[in-house]
């Protein structure tokens, strides 16, 4: 693993405070990416089935692993989908991308709606099911550690009593005069003071980006420290849920109607 600072999951597995997200970045511009990212140190990667990309990424991460680049083990791979597409043997860390189910057309089908545009919403949702699931994906060593996402405290709550084991910045929150002054403070750019608050909480980030320079500067955030009175001011500007930069709402249409849909509630 590189250089970097990281967090020990509660089975022991380390995961590092910075990843590459891998949102909207397809084939080519997705490959470049990743050689960039590696060649700097980042060694988490994020990606999900929604993302269209994880053939791309097995692609790119086979050949880094056969040049000598990297070994299997040194990276770490989040992701919310089956392997095969990954080209790999185990993940880091297996997610459920989001709490609400939908009706699966076929493999090639990323989403399913009806003949007024709205998703077709798989009701029998199970969280504890799934999850038990999930479990066996670790005793069967094709998953490392397991972990959801976009799930409320709710349905947080109510899953964690059933386990066995024990991710957006607000754009203008880069030109809040508060960001730039401690910025200007340290030598570092508004994104770089957002993600560091982040870090310096224990809070991992993996910013996505597939520019090269955007992807160094994304992950030079070790060298400084925000002071404690810095911090109170960038904790002063939540923003609560009108802060939030992405609803599902607008890409599943329809979802809201779903029974764990989870966004009813703040958190």
């Amino acid at each position: 693993m590189s250089n970097q600072d990281y967090v020990t999951l509660n089975n022991g597995y380390k995961f590092p405070m910075i990843g590459l997200g891998t949102g909207l970045a397809f084939e080519d511009q997705m490959k470049n990416a990743l050689r960039v990212a590696i060649d700097y140190g980042y060694r988490s990667i994020d990606t999900a089935y929604l993302y269209t990309n994880e053939v791309a990424i097995g692609e790119e991460l086979q050949n880094l692993i056969k040049s000598g680049k990297i070994k299997r083990e040194d990276v770490f791979v989040t992701s919310k989908t089956t392997l095969k597409r990954l080209r790999l043997d185990y993940l880091d860390l297996y997610l459920i991308h989001h709490p609400f189910g939908i009706q699966n057309v076929d493999d090639e089908e990323l989403y399913n709606f009806d003949e007024n545009g709205n998703s077709r919403l798989d009701h029998n949702t199970d969280h504890k099911s799934l999850w038990k699931a999930m479990e066996k994906e670790v005793e069967a060593g094709r998953a490392k550690s397991i972990g959801i996402s976009n799930f409320n405290s709710v349905q947080i709550d109510r899953l964690l009593k059933s386990m066995n084991y024990s991710k957006n910045i607000k754009p203008v929150l880069l030109e809040h005069p508060i960001v730039q002054e401690i910025g200007k403070k340290h030598g570092k750019s508004p994104g770089q003071v957002l993600l560091r608050f982040l870090t310096q909480r224990g809070i991992p980030v993996i910013p996505k980006s597939t520019t090269p320079e955007r992807i160094r500067s994304n992950f030079d955030i070790q060298d400084f420290t925000i002071s404690d009175e810095d911090m109170e001011k960038l904790f002063s500007l939540n923003k609560g849920e009108d802060g939030r930069t992405f609803h599902y709402k607008e890409l599943f249409k329809g979802c809201e109607k779903h029974k764990e849909y989870p966004f009813h509630i703040p958190f």
